[in-house]
C-alpha cells in the first residue's frame, strides 16, 4: 500500500532528476521536462497499481485519491506563482483574440455533439444527454460534467463511462500537445505576435532561484497568494459546492493578477522557477491517473462517440481560427481552456514556450466554466426536440 509520503517523496522528485537530466543531455532537452514528467507519469501509474481498487467506472482508488490531492495542490500553487510573475499589462493587449479563439472553440463544441447526436441517435438510448455532457465538460470542466449529469438524471454507470472515455481521450490528445501539437498548428496557423509595442523586447523568464532561502520565500508567497481562494471556496461551497472548484481557481488568480502589479513580487527570484516546478509535478501526479485499466473499460460505443466529437471539434477550431486569422499560440491555448480547464493551462503555455498566455488561458478556462452548465443542457435538449 503506498503511503502519502511516498507518492509525495515520488511525484516531487521526478520532477528534480528530469531537470537534472535535461541539464546534461541534449535529446532530453529536446524532447522537454513536461513531455518527460508526463509519460513518467504514466508508466508509474500503471507500473506501480495506484488504480488498485477502484471498482466503479470513473471511480479513483484510495492511492488515486492521494495522487488526485497532490496535484490539485500543486497546480494551484503553480498557478498563483507563475501568474504572479507575469507583466498583466501585457495581457490586457491580447485579450480581444483570446475572446475570439474562445467563442470559436466554443462553438465548435456546440455544433460537433450536436451534428454527432443526431447522425448516431441510434447507437445509445441516452446519446441526448451524453452530448450535453460533453458540451459541459468540453466547454468548462468536469465540474460541468457531473452538474450536468445530475441535472439530466443520468444513472451512474452512465456518468462513470461517460468520465472515464473523457479521461482516456483527452488524455491521449493532451500528450500529442505537450510533445508534435505546436508544431502542427504551426503549420497552418501564423505565428504568435503578442502583446508587444513596436521596439519593445520580448518577455523574459525572471530570475530562478539564488538559494534555498529564495525557494522557501517563493513558496510561502505562493501559499499567501491561493489561500484565500480556497478559503473563500470552502465557504461557498457550503452554500453550492458545484462552485467549490471555480471559485478556488477564481481566488487564487485574482489575488496572483493583483500581486504582478508589485514589481517586487513580480521579479522575486525564485518566484517563476518553483511555479514552473511545481508545474512539473503537476504533470507527473496527473500522468499517473491514465493507466491502461481505464482504457480497457471503457464502453467502445461511448469511447468512440468521444473521440469523434473531441477531434472533430479540434479540428474545426483549428479550421475557424485559420478562417479568421487567429495566430497558434491563442489557437492552442484557447482550445485547452475548452477542453481541459484553467489547471492545464500552464503546461501546454510551457509547451509553446509562452508565458504570454498564461493569464489568457486561464481566464477563457474561467469563462467556460461559468458558461458550460447552460451550453451543455441547452444541446441537450435542443438534440432531444430535434431526434424523431
Amino acid at each position: 500500500m503506498w503511503t502519502l509520503a511516498a507518492q509525495l517523496g515520488l511525484v516531487l522528485g521526478v520532477p528534480g532528476l528530469v531537470l537534472w537530466g535535461c541539464r546534461r543531455s541534449g535529446v532530453l532537452r529536446a524532447i522537454s521536462p513536461v513531455i518527460l514528467c508526463y509519460v513518467i507519469g504514466i508508466g508509474a501509474g500503471n507500473a506501480l497499481g495506484f488504480d488498485a481498487g477502484a471498482e466503479v467506472a470513473g471511480e479513483l482508488a484510495p492511492a488515486e485519491e492521494n495522487i488526485n490531492l497532490i496535484a490539485g495542490v500543486a497546480v494551484m500553487l503553480a498557478l498563483g506563482l507563475l501568474i504572479a510573475s507575469t507583466d498583466f499589462m501585457r495581457w490586457l493587449r491580447l485579450a480581444p483574440v483570446t475572446l475570439l479563439g474562445s467563442a470559436l472553440s466554443i462553438a465548435s463544441i456546440m455544433i460537433v455533439a450536436t451534428g454527432c447526436a443526431l447522425a448516431f441517435r441510434g447507437v445509445h438510448p441516452e446519446l441526448w444527454k451524453v452530448s450535453g455532457m460533453l458540451v459541459g465538460v468540453y466547454s468548462g470542466g468536469t465540474v460541468n460534467l457531473a452538474a450536468i449529469g445530475r441535472a439530466l438524471e443520468v444513472d451512474s454507470v452512465t456518468w462513470g463511462v461517460v468520465h472515464t472515455s473523457d479521461v482516456v481521450v483527452t488524455g491521449v490528445w493532451f500528450l500529442v500537445l505537450l510533445s508534435v501539437g505546436p508544431w502542427i498548428y504551426g503549420r497552418f496557423l501564423r505565428p504568435f505576435q503578442g502583446g508587444l509595442s513596436p521596439g519593445e523586447a520580448p518577455m523574459r523568464e525572471p530570475p530562478g532561484p539564488t538559494g534555498i532561502g529564495s525557494v522557501v520565500v517563493s513558496f510561502g508567497i505562493g501559499l499567501g497568494l491561493v489561500l484565500p481562494g480556497i478559503g473563500l471556496s470552502q465557504l461557498i461551497a457550503l452554500i453550492q459546492p458545484a462552485l467549490e472548484e471555480p471559485t478556488a481557481i477564481i481566488g487564487a488568480t485574482t489575488v496572483a493578477i493583483g500581486a504582478s502589479f508589485i514589481k517586487k513580487i513580480r521579479c522575486f527570484p525564485g518566484l517563476y522557477a518553483v511555479g514552473d516546478y511545481l508545474l512539473l509535478v503537476f504533470c507527473v501526479a496527473i500522468g499517473t491517473l491514465a493507466t491502461w485499466r481505464r482504457v480497457l473499460g471503457a464502453d467502445p460505443v461511448l469511447l468512440g462517440y468521444t473521440t469523434l466529437v473531441v477531434f472533430l471539434a479540434v479540428a474545426l477550431h483549428a479550421a475557424l481560427c485559420w478562417l479568421f486569422r487567429v495566430d497558434r499560440d491563442t489557437t492552442v491555448i484557447t482550445s485547452v481552456a475548452a477542453l481541459y480547464g484553467p489547471p492545464f493551462i500552464p503546461p501546454v503555455a510551457r509547451a509553446l514556450k509562452n508565458r504570454e498566455i498564461l493569464v489568457s488561458g486561464v481566464t477563457a478556462g474561467l469563462v467556460g466554466l461559468a458558461l458550460g452548465n447552460y451550453l451543455g443542457i441547452s444541446v441537450a435538449f435542443l438534440v432531444r426536440w430535434l431526434t424523431p
